[in-house]
Protein backbone atom coordinates (compact mmCIF):
# COMPACT_ATOMS: atom_id res chain seq x y z
CA UNK A 1 0.00 0.00 0.00
CA UNK A 2 1.22 3.38 -0.69
CA UNK A 3 2.16 6.15 1.85
CA UNK A 4 -0.53 8.08 -0.10
CA UNK A 5 -3.24 5.40 0.42
CA UNK A 6 -2.39 5.06 4.10
CA UNK A 7 -2.52 9.22 4.35
CA UNK A 8 -6.06 9.00 2.55
CA UNK A 9 -7.69 6.60 4.71
CA UNK A 10 -6.33 8.19 8.02
CA UNK A 11 -8.00 10.93 6.83
CA UNK A 12 -11.23 9.37 6.29
CA UNK A 13 -10.78 7.74 9.58
CA UNK A 14 -10.88 10.79 11.21
CA UNK A 15 -13.52 12.21 9.53
CA UNK A 16 -15.53 9.47 10.82
CA UNK A 17 -15.53 7.07 7.20
CA UNK A 18 -15.11 4.12 9.56
CA UNK A 19 -16.66 1.29 7.63
CA UNK A 20 -15.66 1.94 3.77
CA UNK A 21 -13.48 -0.82 2.66
CA UNK A 22 -9.91 0.77 1.70
CA UNK A 23 -10.62 0.16 -1.98
CA UNK A 24 -13.94 1.55 -1.92
CA UNK A 25 -14.46 4.99 -3.67
CA UNK A 26 -15.25 7.51 -0.60
CA UNK A 27 -17.06 10.76 -1.33
CA UNK A 28 -15.63 13.08 0.62
CA UNK A 29 -17.38 16.37 -0.01
CA UNK A 30 -21.06 17.07 -0.16
CA UNK A 31 -20.69 20.11 -2.57
CA UNK A 32 -21.57 19.19 -6.10
CA UNK A 33 -18.40 19.62 -8.20
CA UNK A 34 -16.65 19.02 -11.22
CA UNK A 35 -12.70 20.29 -10.68
CA UNK A 36 -8.99 18.83 -10.37
CA UNK A 37 -8.75 19.18 -6.49
CA UNK A 38 -8.00 16.78 -3.74
CA UNK A 39 -11.75 16.60 -2.90
CA UNK A 40 -14.23 14.01 -4.39
CA UNK A 41 -17.60 14.27 -5.05
CA UNK A 42 -20.46 12.37 -5.62
CA UNK A 43 -20.86 13.40 -9.04
CA UNK A 44 -16.65 13.13 -10.08
CA UNK A 45 -16.68 9.50 -8.14
CA UNK A 46 -19.64 8.34 -10.75
CA UNK A 47 -17.58 9.80 -13.47
CA UNK A 48 -14.31 8.35 -12.33
CA UNK A 49 -16.79 4.57 -12.71
CA UNK A 50 -18.30 5.57 -16.21
CA UNK A 51 -15.12 6.57 -18.00
CA UNK A 52 -13.67 3.20 -16.55
CA UNK A 53 -10.85 5.21 -14.43
CA UNK A 54 -11.20 2.77 -10.98
CA UNK A 55 -7.90 1.25 -11.47
CA UNK A 56 -6.36 3.92 -13.04
CA UNK A 57 -3.19 5.43 -11.51
CA UNK A 58 -4.24 9.08 -11.78
CA UNK A 59 -7.60 9.01 -10.77
CA UNK A 60 -10.50 11.57 -11.37
CA UNK A 61 -10.81 15.07 -10.02
CA UNK A 62 -9.90 13.81 -6.33
CA UNK A 63 -11.57 10.26 -6.67
CA UNK A 64 -9.39 6.97 -6.70
CA UNK A 65 -5.87 6.57 -8.37
CA UNK A 66 -4.74 3.20 -7.83
CA UNK A 67 -1.36 2.18 -7.66
CA UNK A 68 -0.09 -1.79 -8.66
CA UNK A 69 -2.43 -4.25 -7.24
CA UNK A 70 -4.63 -1.86 -5.04
CA UNK A 71 -7.19 -1.11 -7.81
CA UNK A 72 -10.42 0.88 -6.59
CA UNK A 73 -13.98 -1.13 -6.35
CA UNK A 74 -17.26 0.57 -8.59
CA UNK A 75 -18.93 0.74 -5.01
CA UNK A 76 -19.29 4.47 -4.09
CA UNK A 77 -19.46 5.35 -0.28
CA UNK A 78 -21.29 8.30 0.88
CA UNK A 79 -20.94 9.17 4.58
CA UNK A 80 -24.27 8.45 7.00
CA UNK A 81 -26.19 11.32 8.06
CA UNK A 82 -25.15 13.84 5.54
CA UNK A 83 -27.24 15.45 2.50
CA UNK A 84 -25.62 15.89 -1.03
CA UNK A 85 -27.38 18.04 -2.81
CA UNK A 86 -27.07 18.45 -6.75
CA UNK A 87 -26.64 21.75 -8.36
CA UNK A 88 -25.23 21.18 -11.63
CA UNK A 89 -27.75 19.03 -13.70
CA UNK A 90 -29.07 15.45 -13.20
CA UNK A 91 -26.07 12.47 -13.20
CA UNK A 92 -25.95 9.85 -15.98
CA UNK A 93 -24.73 6.84 -14.73
CA UNK A 94 -23.29 4.97 -17.64
CA UNK A 95 -21.79 1.46 -15.81
CA UNK A 96 -22.73 -0.48 -13.17
CA UNK A 97 -21.84 0.63 -9.34
CA UNK A 98 -23.17 0.62 -5.98
CA UNK A 99 -23.93 3.80 -4.02
CA UNK A 100 -23.93 3.04 -0.45
CA UNK A 101 -24.17 4.83 3.36
CA UNK A 102 -20.82 4.23 5.22
CA UNK A 103 -22.81 2.22 7.55
CA UNK A 104 -24.01 -1.09 5.82
CA UNK A 105 -21.14 -3.05 7.45
CA UNK A 106 -22.50 -2.11 11.17
CA UNK A 107 -23.83 -4.33 13.40
CA UNK A 108 -27.87 -4.39 13.44
CA UNK A 109 -27.39 -2.80 17.05
CA UNK A 110 -25.62 -0.24 15.99
CA UNK A 111 -27.10 0.86 12.62
CA UNK A 112 -29.18 3.75 14.25
CA UNK A 113 -27.43 6.54 12.15
CA UNK A 114 -29.93 8.42 9.29
CA UNK A 115 -28.90 7.27 5.65
CA UNK A 116 -27.26 10.06 3.56
CA UNK A 117 -29.49 11.80 1.28
CA UNK A 118 -28.85 12.79 -2.04
CA UNK A 119 -31.23 16.03 -3.48
CA UNK A 120 -31.15 18.93 -5.55
CA UNK A 121 -32.09 22.92 -5.30
CA UNK A 122 -32.73 22.73 -8.63
CA UNK A 123 -36.30 21.80 -10.77
CA UNK A 124 -34.30 18.99 -12.19
CA UNK A 125 -34.27 14.70 -11.84
CA UNK A 126 -31.35 12.99 -9.86
CA UNK A 127 -30.24 10.38 -11.98
CA UNK A 128 -30.22 8.84 -15.33
CA UNK A 129 -29.33 4.85 -15.49
CA UNK A 130 -28.49 3.68 -18.82
CA UNK A 131 -25.72 3.01 -20.47
CA UNK A 132 -26.36 4.75 -23.90
CA UNK A 133 -26.31 1.35 -25.93
CA UNK A 134 -30.17 1.36 -27.10
CA UNK A 135 -29.50 -1.87 -29.00
CA UNK A 136 -28.68 -4.32 -26.34
CA UNK A 137 -30.28 -5.88 -23.05
CA UNK A 138 -30.03 -4.19 -19.86
CA UNK A 139 -26.43 -5.36 -18.80
CA UNK A 140 -25.65 -2.74 -16.26
CA UNK A 141 -26.40 -3.48 -12.22
CA UNK A 142 -26.67 0.12 -10.39
CA UNK A 143 -27.99 -0.54 -6.49
CA UNK A 144 -28.42 2.24 -3.90
CA UNK A 145 -27.91 0.54 -0.67
CA UNK A 146 -28.92 2.37 2.32
CA UNK A 147 -29.15 5.85 0.35
CA UNK A 148 -32.27 8.44 0.45
CA UNK A 149 -33.28 9.83 -2.58
CA UNK A 150 -35.27 13.34 -1.93
CA UNK A 151 -36.90 14.92 -5.08
CA UNK A 152 -37.33 18.53 -6.28
CA UNK A 153 -40.74 18.46 -4.72
CA UNK A 154 -38.74 19.24 -1.47
CA UNK A 155 -37.35 22.79 -1.85
CA UNK A 156 -39.73 23.27 -5.05
CA UNK A 157 -43.31 22.12 -3.34
CA UNK A 158 -45.49 23.90 -6.21
CA UNK A 159 -43.80 22.75 -9.67
CA UNK A 160 -45.48 19.59 -11.01
CA UNK A 161 -42.51 18.11 -12.73
CA UNK A 162 -38.61 17.91 -12.10
CA UNK A 163 -37.51 16.41 -14.90
CA UNK A 164 -36.42 19.38 -16.60
CA UNK A 165 -37.16 18.22 -20.02
CA UNK A 166 -39.89 17.68 -22.56
CA UNK A 167 -40.64 14.13 -21.65
CA UNK A 168 -41.73 14.44 -18.04
CA UNK A 169 -40.49 11.23 -17.27
CA UNK A 170 -39.22 10.48 -14.18
CA UNK A 171 -39.00 12.57 -11.57
CA UNK A 172 -36.02 11.31 -9.72
CA UNK A 173 -34.96 8.83 -11.72
CA UNK A 174 -35.18 7.34 -15.22
CA UNK A 175 -33.84 4.06 -15.71
CA UNK A 176 -32.67 1.54 -19.08
CA UNK A 177 -30.94 -0.94 -16.62
CA UNK A 178 -30.84 -3.25 -13.67
CA UNK A 179 -31.91 -1.23 -10.88
CA UNK A 180 -32.20 -1.88 -7.06
CA UNK A 181 -32.70 -0.20 -4.17
CA UNK A 182 -32.34 -1.49 -0.13
CA UNK A 183 -32.91 0.11 2.60
CA UNK A 184 -34.03 3.26 1.02
CA UNK A 185 -36.55 6.12 1.56
CA UNK A 186 -37.63 7.57 -2.00
CA UNK A 187 -39.40 10.56 -1.89
CA UNK A 188 -41.01 14.06 -3.37
CA UNK A 189 -40.28 13.50 -6.79
CA UNK A 190 -42.76 15.30 -9.48
CA UNK A 191 -43.14 14.30 -13.17
CA UNK A 192 -45.77 13.96 -15.92
CA UNK A 193 -44.81 9.99 -15.89
CA UNK A 194 -43.85 8.45 -12.59
CA UNK A 195 -43.40 10.75 -9.89
CA UNK A 196 -40.02 9.07 -8.81
CA UNK A 197 -38.61 6.15 -10.90
CA UNK A 198 -39.68 5.55 -14.63
CA UNK A 199 -38.75 2.70 -17.06
CA UNK A 200 -40.16 2.31 -20.33
CA UNK A 201 -37.18 0.29 -22.18
CA UNK A 202 -36.57 -2.17 -25.03
CA UNK A 203 -33.60 -3.54 -23.08
CA UNK A 204 -35.87 -4.97 -20.64
CA UNK A 205 -34.69 -3.40 -17.75
CA UNK A 206 -35.15 -3.93 -14.07
CA UNK A 207 -36.42 -2.52 -11.00
CA UNK A 208 -35.96 -4.09 -7.29
CA UNK A 209 -37.66 -2.75 -4.06
CA UNK A 210 -36.43 -4.39 -0.94
CA UNK A 211 -37.18 -2.76 2.39
CA UNK A 212 -37.81 0.41 0.79
CA UNK A 213 -40.58 3.82 1.40
CA UNK A 214 -41.89 5.39 -1.64
CA UNK A 215 -43.69 8.44 -0.15
CA UNK A 216 -45.18 11.83 -1.24
CA UNK A 217 -43.83 11.40 -4.94
CA UNK A 218 -46.79 13.01 -7.51
CA UNK A 219 -47.09 12.46 -11.62
CA UNK A 220 -50.08 12.51 -14.22
CA UNK A 221 -49.61 9.04 -14.30
CA UNK A 222 -48.08 6.38 -11.87
CA UNK A 223 -47.55 8.52 -8.74
CA UNK A 224 -44.23 6.72 -7.75
CA UNK A 225 -43.08 4.50 -10.50
CA UNK A 226 -44.83 4.34 -14.16
CA UNK A 227 -43.06 0.55 -15.49
CA UNK A 228 -43.99 -0.59 -18.70
CA UNK A 229 -41.73 -3.36 -17.99
CA UNK A 230 -42.45 -6.55 -16.41
CA UNK A 231 -39.15 -6.76 -14.54
CA UNK A 232 -40.37 -4.94 -10.86
CA UNK A 233 -40.03 -6.28 -7.68
CA UNK A 234 -40.86 -5.41 -4.33
CA UNK A 235 -40.39 -6.82 -1.15
CA UNK A 236 -40.72 -5.65 2.30
CA UNK A 237 -41.50 -2.01 0.97
CA UNK A 238 -44.38 0.38 1.80
CA UNK A 239 -45.66 2.58 -0.76
CA UNK A 240 -48.28 5.19 0.42
CA UNK A 241 -49.07 8.78 0.06
CA UNK A 242 -48.35 9.19 -3.51
CA UNK A 243 -50.87 11.38 -5.71
CA UNK A 244 -51.44 10.20 -9.47
CA UNK A 245 -54.30 12.62 -11.48
CA UNK A 246 -54.68 9.64 -13.51
CA UNK A 247 -53.43 6.62 -13.65
CA UNK A 248 -51.82 4.85 -10.31
CA UNK A 249 -51.09 6.11 -7.64
CA UNK A 250 -48.59 3.23 -6.96
CA UNK A 251 -48.82 0.66 -8.96
CA UNK A 252 -47.73 -0.76 -12.94
CA UNK A 253 -50.80 -0.34 -14.88
CA UNK A 254 -48.48 1.03 -15.98
CA UNK A 255 -48.37 3.34 -13.32
CA UNK A 256 -48.02 2.43 -9.45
Amino acid sequence: MTLKKIAAMATLLCAGYTHAAINDIVVTTTLDEDKDDNQCSLREAITLINQKLASSAAGYHGCGGATGDNTFTTRIVLKSGEVYTLTQGSIDIKESMTIASDQTALLPTNADKPNPVITTSQVQRLFVVDDGDSASTATKAVSFDEVDLRGCGASHPNVSSCTQDSSGNGGILTNNENLSFRKSRITDGRAVNGGALYMATPKEGRISLDQVLMQDNQAEQGGAIWNASTNLTILNSLIRKNTSRQVGSGSTEPGV
